[in-house]
């Protein structure tokens, strides 16, 4: 009888330990919940950059640039550089050229402009797979400028625009600069330790990129407004998780409504607001895919 009495006890305890220790566990686990917006920290880019002219009677240009520590480093240990630039040129009309990536990479592109001066963007891209399956199993692939780019970048990685006379670019020294714009809108949960002093990560729900002054379609309402305006309408968290629903518009672009009128996007920004039932939505591009910066 004793020793039935000192087994039951026994047990008792241990249930009761547990539930101790899975209370003061439950305690240590609760998150703090957070809503957050943060720029990208892309560090400045020395590049060099040059504008040739291709015909001077059609107005024919190229522009070309390059990467001097990078691609330097990368060819003295007979290696290949995992990420390159895209460039695209804007002038007055809107773009009017672009390079976005190859199966043979190139450092330049072709536009055909009247203007004195153009607008150029250049953001960081992963080399097209295919380049690396061209027959060679013995190149090695440069880690110079893998970092911060350990994961395949999005919209993120973009510099600010710069500015280019047409014909008195050669051999230019540019110092590209992050777009602190395009910033990575989240919500989560916050690390923190536990009662035992365990640290216990925190949690991503929803995560999106998207840029404070470029415009977006809501596909629920059809306003236009900035992606600033549109976080501090609906907060981060609420972006962060329907992300599908706003649309980016161009202002260079040509949109056709159900007529076959065609609508300038920055005519439909100075309304802000269209009628979605009378347009393609197709037309429009969404946050979570490629776009072209303007």
């Amino acid at each position: 009888m004793g020793s039935y009495v000192y087994t039951n006890v026994s047990s008792n305890m241990k249930k009761s330990i547990f539930s101790l220790f899975f209370c003061f566990a439950s305690l240590g686990l609760s998150a703090q919940k957070y809503e957050g917006i943060k720029p990208f920290d892309l560090k400045p880019l020395e590049i060099e950059c040059s504008i040739i002219a291709e015909d001077v009677a059609l107005d024919y240009y190229v522009i070309s640039w390059s990467v001097p520590l990078i691609d330097s480093i990368a060819k003295s240990n007979n290696e290949l550089p995992n990420m390159e630039l895209n460039c695209f040129v804007y002038d007055s009309s809107g773009l009017i050229g672009y390079y976005k990536g190859l199966s043979t990479p190139m450092q330049h592109c072709t536009f055909q402009t009247k203007d004195s001066i153009v607008e150029v963007f250049f953001r960081w891209r992963i080399m097209p797979y295919s380049y690396y399956n061209q027959g060679s199993t013995k190149i090695r692939i440069s880690s110079v400028n893998l970092n911060p780019f350990h994961k395949a970048p999005h919209r993120n990685y973009e510099f600010e625009s710069v500015r280019l006379p047409v014909n008195s670019t050669i051999n230019k020294k540019l110092t590209l600069i992050n777009d602190t714009n395009t910033v990575q809108i989240s919500y989560g949960t916050r690390g923190k330790e536990d009662s035992f002093g365990m640290r216990i990560p925190g949690s991503i729900y929803a995560y999106s990129v998207i840029s404070l002054d470029r415009y977006y379609l809501s596909l629920k309402t059809g306003r236009i407004a900035t992606g600033q305006k549109w976080i501090d309408r609906k907060g981060a968290k609420r972006i962060s998780q329907n992300a599908y629903q706003f649309l980016l518009v161009s202002p260079s672009m040509l949109y056709l409504d159900d007529d076959n009128n065609r609508h300038l996007g920055s005519e439909l920004i100075d309304k802000g607001r269209v009628k979605l039932r009378r347009f393609n939505i197709e037309d429009f591009i969404s946050t979570d895919k490629e776009n072209i910066p303007y």
